[in-house]
């Protein structure tokens, strides 16, 4: 059994919050969340700048592929509502997260 037939009966009660999904049997505004996890929680320099010399950056590239859903999710709400700056901060996070990646020419086609 995959991993989605554990979840399938809850689907509809799952909202991407950040970098996991919040169980809410009520309607929940995700996208305010995810916001506020992604412009004021989350400290994303890292994903742009090594600080220090990373022993595996295979590992921390496979690891950071866990942004790129919810980025990807901001960067289209962002668009759709006109959040100019808000949607070249976000598209340069995917890049940076995406570059050297199997998933680079996926995201850049997205972001195109």
């Amino acid at each position: 059994a995959g991993h989605s037939s554990f979840t399938e009966k809850i689907q509809e009660n799952l909202y991407l919050t950040g970098l996991a999904y919040c169980y809410s049997p009520e309607s929940l505004d995700n996208i305010a969340l995810l916001k506020r996890n992604f412009e004021q929680v989350y400290t994303l320099d890292y994903l742009e700048k090594a600080f220090y010399t990373e022993i595996s950056t295979e590992r921390v590239k496979e690891i950071n592929r866990n942004y790129m859903v919810p980025m990807l999710t901001l960067y289209d709400h962002y668009k759709a509502s006109g959040d100019a700056s808000h949607e070249t901060w976000i598209r340069q996070k995917l890049k940076a997260v995406s570059k050297d990646t199997d998933d680079e020419a996926e995201i850049k086609k997205h972001l195109d």
